[in-house]
């Protein structure tokens, strides 16, 4: 059961649909004709339909596009700067509707596509659940939505209702707001912060480089050059990297997953903060040849939390550096992965028309063996790659 502080619904959710389950008390059967015309999908709300209506339960079914990011994922995959910046999308969420429609306002009814946050589940007059809900509510459930998207192992309900109330200051703001305008303030202020100390430690580092390279210019010595190596490397690598590791993250938000691996591609996974690490995997995986539903199953254990080994797999495998690949794979320990590697191997081996023949045909025979071997372990069955 998912509760927003006050009213609990049965939630179930698998890659491509969420069900909601409303008991007896919770809507009115007669009424369900007019709400039905409201379940098409917009620019907030995501599409559903009732799969069930009888005297004892509604049951509701709302579709989740591939690219929809449960709000509750999103949060575990992304870094706090990221989060921040995705709040004042939730103003919409909580400030007052204007029309027949009243969302449920809990985390695993949000969803990311883009940049946006879309409803699923949502109420409808005094027919369905939940009914319009009071400013003071809203109001708890606001503050208690921020609170959970900066400390996500916090209880949203227990947020909602005043307990477990964290202690840092912005927390302490957040509780002395008694409006959705005020709250709103407070955080367009703290997002504002953010963006203002990313930029400052920006020009922090640009200034640094030049007040260095301005010093160092007026030392003729054997230090001075060495410093002035540093200086360089500071100024033409370190920066750089900062502004495209933020640029690759914003395209990323924008599933232009070519051009997040373009704006990383000079940099080798272990010079990565794990943050970018984790967008540059991902993108890897959406560009490579698997199938829609083994993306789906390869992504479904992938997270900011991941091994290193883990993400700088398919980062090399996104490169084509094949035998590194290869090596993480065994170093995971992986038979999936393991087999992946080597069904790339064969693949640029039999694409390449320049290798010697004789060697060609060594290695397809020596990769072709591995693969029959791994498809046996994971139980399927020989394919093109068998011997003859």
């Amino acid at each position: 059961m998912i509760s927003d502080g006050k009213l609990e619904l049965e939630f179930k959710q698998n890659k491509s649909e969420l069900k909601v389950t409303l008991g007896a008390d919770k809507y009115r059967l007669t009424e369900l004709a007019e709400y039905k015309l409201f379940l098409s999908g917009d620019e907030h709300y995501l599409p559903g339909k009732v799969l069930k209506a009888n005297e004892d339960q509604l049951t509701l079914s709302y579709q989740l596009p591939e690219k929809a990011l449960a709000l509750t994922e999103y949060v575990k995959r992304f870094d706090r700067a990221a989060v921040l910046r995705l709040l004042p999308q939730l103003y919409w969420v909580v400030d007052e509707q204007a029309g027949l429609l009243q969302p449920f306002i809990v985390p695993e009814n949000l969803f990311v596509i883009g940049q946006r946050i879309v409803v699923a589940h949502r109420g409808f007059k005094s027919s369905v659940a939940p009914f319009k809900e009071t400013a003071e509510l809203r109001v708890k459930q606001f503050r208690a939505l921020v609170l959970y998207l900066l400390e996500p192992k916090q209880d949203y309900a227990k947020l909602v209702n005043g307990a477990g109330a964290l202690r840092h200051t912005f927390a302490q703001q957040l509780a002395k707001a008694t409006t959705i305008t005020a709250l709103e303030s407070l955080v367009d202020q703290q997002v504002m912060t953010q963006e203002q100390v990313a930029q400052k430690t920006l020009v922090t580092v640009k200034k640094t480089k030049f007040q260095m390279l301005k010093w160092i210019a007026g030392i003729g010595s054997v230090i001075s050059v060495i410093l002035l190596g540093v200086t360089l490397f500071w100024g033409f690598y370190t920066v750089p990297k900062a502004e495209h590791i933020v640029t690759a993250q914003a395209r990323f938000l924008n599933d232009n997953y070519a051009d997040t691996t373009k704006e990383l591609a000079r940099y080798s996974p272990e010079h990565l903060p794990q943050s970018a690490r984790y967008v540059l995997a991902v993108s890897y995986i959406q560009l490579d040849t698997l199938s829609s539903q083994q993306k789906k199953a390869v992504l479904k254990n992938i997270s900011q939390n991941s091994n290193s080994n883990q993400l700088n797999y398919w980062i090399q495998i996104g490169r084509g550096q094949y035998t590194e690949a290869l090596s993480l794979a065994k170093n995971i320990g992986d038979d999936e992965y393991i087999l992946h590697a080597y069904t790339k191997l064969y693949t640029a081996t039999k694409n390449n028309t320049t290798m010697d023949g004789a060697k060609k045909q060594a290695e397809l025979s020596k990769y072709r063996k591995q693969i029959n071997e791994y498809l046996k372990k994971l139980g399927g069955e020989k394919n093109e790659f068998e011997a003859d």
